[in-house]
């Protein structure tokens, strides 16, 4: 049974958090009353409205039911008046993502666009193997990012240079797993962290299921 004080009261609830600081052996406390009021949007904080421009542009990346009447327009003007303190720029990223979306789909409707991208992923179809040309050119057009994890340790370290050779497993469905370093003469782990973590992310053309999966061995020669 709900009390009568409790029923004139306005608070919903009250919350309570307790947390520790990574080295801490004391857990800390907060607590926050949620008051049963009502906020106009445009008077709620920027933290708000941004996640609110985050959420709608995941609804229409989803073409949501729920989704109601946003558009990327709207998305983009919501995060952009409400970017507020933006340490690390992650804010802005998000609004230059928005806006170039928003270039890209135009005035045109995006149930639409979902519609023609699900029609022509149904009539694409797998081969039963790809090319040692598919594999090269896939590897090609990622080499600018292998590169840059040299190039980022290399201003730190000037005669930084040599050879690394990566195996790495390519999946039927183009996922890349399993990479390791066979070998390296660059002697330095921050590169060669950051070329498999680059490796992982890589996708190569599907083939069927049946093909398996297909080892490959790839050297990259840095500083000469």
């Amino acid at each position: 049974k709900i009390k009568e004080d409790a029923q004139k009261s306005n608070e919903l609830m009250m919350v309570k958090f307790r947390y520790k600081e990574p080295k801490g052996a004391v857990s800390k406390l907060i607590e926050k009353v949620v008051d049963d009021k009502v906020i106009e949007f445009d008077e709620t904080s920027d933290n708000f409205r941004f996640s609110a421009a985050v959420a709608g542009f995941g609804l229409l990346l989803r073409d949501s039911k729920y989704k109601g009447d946003i558009n990327f327009n709207k998305v983009f003007e919501l995060a952009k008046n409400s970017k507020g303190n933006d340490e690390f720029g992650y804010r802005n990223e998000f609004i230059t993502l928005v806006e170039k979306c928003k270039l890209i789909v135009g005035d045109r409707d995006i149930s639409e666009i979902h519609k023609s991208i699900t029609q022509s992923s149904t009539v694409m179809t797998r081969r039963s193997r790809r090319t040692s040309d598919e594999i090269m050119q896939t590897i090609s057009h990622n080499s600018a990012a292998i590169e840059n994890c040299y190039q980022r340790e290399a201003k730190l370290s000037p005669n930084l240079k040599g050879e690394l050779t990566a195996e790495f497993v390519i999946r039927y469905d183009g996922r890349v797993t399993k990479v390791k370093i066979l070998k390296s003469s660059l002697k330095n782990r921050k590169v060669e962290r950051c070329i498999m973590q680059k490796i992982r992310s890589w996708r190569f053309n599907p083939v069927y299921r049946a093909a398996g999966n297909e080892t490959v061995k790839q050297t990259f020669v840095f500083g000469q």
